[in-house]
């Protein structure tokens, strides 16, 4: 009796009797469907002779399973497609890779070409990155042709306030041009040439220059003030001549510096015209008024007196009577410079009003010889050594004029008072005196003589405005 097979299948309890199967057949399960094989088909061997003992008994092939497939279709295509997915899969995943190295690459290179050429490239100019920046100063520029190129590296060496620089060679030449908008007032006389010398100090040295005023000059359609012509020397040797022009318009201060060697100056001269020619005024600051001046008016405390502000730049002294000798009225006016370095101090002037007793004769010859008085005492104070002098001015001043005009009450005179061997004590001081009964009226507006082109005609406007408040 033959023994019974189970399916392979560990999870199929069906049994089948294996009685009369030859070996090699593949069966397949009535119940879980699984194919298997029974086993290998049994050796060929040569027919034995019958009855010799070495003939085998007949006896059913060994049962030894060959899975071949334990799973139905469906599930073995449910399978393949899951595998096909997870390749696909694999396959996209390392396609990410590729390019997510390929792109980190290309922002590497990205970065380090850009870094080369911030450090090793200079930019070209964009035109209209130049056009907003002159805009804003109400002017418009068209570049000049070859062989006039931009110099960035000029520019920076000037600083402020140039904005653009040209230059040539064969024969080498020079144009610098810059422009400052104030905000609620036109430039001072002083600031349009502090926008020359400012720049052309740092190319040549001050002690070189020599310069010659041009008469009548024009720019932008502008009366130009300052406008000259300058020779300078190098430091080794060379001669360079050039010339500059200042103009204000709505508020803008405009400067224009150009230069060549001497020699080569008469060549390029009508170059340097048609590069100014090209700068041109535009119609962004028609509206622009500069902010009217408010008149502030002053008293004296121990006479009735007045002093005039127009300018709004003075702040009175509650005390004065603490000042040496004491005063009736004291005055401070401050005054910052536009355009200039932070290192650059703020500007400052001082008025005194005294009252004395009235000696007769002329007043303001009087006052002088007060003030006067005053300032040797002063100096003496710091030792008896000083020798005080004294030069009165003549002739018209080209300090910066008042921004709004008071008409003179009182006549005043221009003095330079100077300490032998102390140039930080040299003092422009202007007098005025106003008579009063038996009482004079005595008036000293001072600052550093280094300051007086900023200061002159503003002191000679306050000292110039004493009046009796009655």
């Amino acid at each position: 009796m033959s023994q019974p097979l189970k399916c392979p299948n560990p999870n199929c309890p069906y049994l089948f009797d294996p009685t009369g199967v030859p070996g090699g057949v593949v069966l397949t399960c009535t119940r879980c469907a699984m194919r298997f094989t029974l086993g290998p088909p049994a050796p060929t061997a040569p027919a034995p002779i019958p009855g010799s003992p070495t003939a085998p008994a007949t006896a059913p092939p060994a049962p030894n399973f060959e899975r071949i497939e334990s799973r139905p279709p469906e599930e073995a295509d449910t399978r393949s497609r899951r595998d096909q997915m997870l390749l696909d899969r694999g396959n996209s995943s390392g396609r990410m890779t590729v390019f997510w190295v390929v792109f980190t690459l290309a922002v590497l290179l990205g970065v380090g070409i850009t870094i080369y050429f911030r450090a090793f490239h200079t930019p070209s100019v964009n035109p209209k990155d130049l056009a907003t920046q002159l805009r804003n100063c109400n002017i418009a520029f068209d570049p000049p042709a070859t062989p006039w190129e931009r110099n960035p590296d000029l520019e920076a060496k000037l600083g402020p306030p140039i904005q653009i620089a040209y230059s040539r060679t064969q024969p080498s030449a020079y144009i610098a041009v810059g422009a400052t908008p104030f905000e609620d007032r036109n430039p001072r006389l002083s600031e349009l040439r502090l926008g020359i010398s400012k720049p052309l100090s740092k190319i040549y040295s001050p002690d070189t220059i020599a310069v010659t005023k041009i008469e009548g000059a024009k720019w932008l359609g502008q009366d130009a003030n300052p406008a000259f012509a300058f020779l300078a020397t190098t430091e080794d040797g060379r001669k360079i001549s050039g010339e500059c022009h200042a103009v204000s318009y709505k508020g803008v201060a405009y400067w224009s510096i150009c230069w060549a060697d001497e020699l080569d100056f008469a060549a390029v001269v009508s170059e340097f015209d048609d590069i100014r020619s090209r700068f041109r005024l535009l119609k962004e600051r028609e509206k622009w008024q500069p902010r009217e001046a408010q008149m502030t008016t002053f008293g004296g405390h121990a006479q009735q007196y007045l002093i005039l502000d127009a300018e709004g730049i003075w702040k009175e002294d509650r005390r004065p009577e603490d000042q040496t000798p004491p005063a009736d009225l004291h005055l401070i006016g401050k005054i910052k410079r536009v355009g200039t370095d932070s290192m650059d101090r703020q500007l400052a002037a001082e008025l005194w009003a005294y009252v004395i007793e009235n000696p007769g004769g002329d007043p303001l010859a009087a006052g002088q010889q007060y003030i006067e008085s005053l300032r040797t005492a002063e100096v003496k104070a710091a030792g008896d050594q000083y020798v005080v002098g004294f030069e009165v001015l003549t002739g018209d001043s080209e300090s910066d004029p008042p921004t709004d005009i008071v008409e003179p009450t009182s006549a005043v005179v221009r003095l330079k008072s100077t300490v032998q061997g102390s140039r930080d004590q040299s003092r422009l001081i202007i007098v005025s005196a106003l008579p009063m009964g038996d009482k004079l009226i005595v008036v000293r507006a001072q600052c550093d003589y280094k300051d007086h082109e900023f200061f002159e005609l503003k002191l000679m406007q306050l000292a110039g405005s004493l009046r009796p408040s009655q």
